[in-house]
């Protein structure tokens, strides 16, 4: 996983985590009977979170509610973004290896990055070394990371 995906994913998991739990526990402190401040939109135990006039006080200003729901289909579409980044297969599960006879031969993906860094490593100066194939099976490509040994 890059890291920038794995830097989005830790802020989305972080802000949403935090939105529940500031939404969940001032309304459950507010069911169990604790007196909300003045500015909170849910007032009392048997109070509804959005009621029909807060709902039809802005039915007057044309831009309210396309920018609402202008809003909502962006937070759709970048959750929808998100959730396909997640799904998306980073590595190869197998390579497509031409055998010379007009046929072909499938290789597991990591044995390929396995023998792909061993060869790296017996490298003069390469100390470690990895190896990650994405692409198409039949057109992989590899990006490889290597860590150089210190001179002595």
């Amino acid at each position: 996983m890059s890291g920038v995906l794995r830097t989005v994913n830790r802020v989305v998991l972080a802000l949403a985590g935090l939105v529940l739990l500031v939404l969940g526990g001032s309304v459950l402190a507010v069911g169990l009977g604790t007196s909300p401040p003045s500015w909170w939109i849910h007032d009392g135990r048997h109070d509804v979170l959005v009621s029909a006039a807060d709902r039809a006080r802005w039915r007057d200003d044309g831009w309210f509610w396309p920018t609402v729901i202008a809003a909502l289909a962006v937070l759709v579409l970048l959750a929808l973004w998100w959730l396909s980044a997640q799904l998306r297969r980073r590595r190869l599960a197998e390579v497509l290896v031409e055998t010379g006879d007009g046929e072909g031969a499938l290789l597991r993906g990591r044995a390929m990055e396995n023998v792909l860094a061993g060869e790296a490593e017996t490298l003069d100066g390469v100390d470690r070394a990895q190896v990650v194939l994405t692409g198409r099976r039949g057109a992989p490509q590899a990006r490889v990371d290597l860590t150089l040994a210190p001179h002595a």
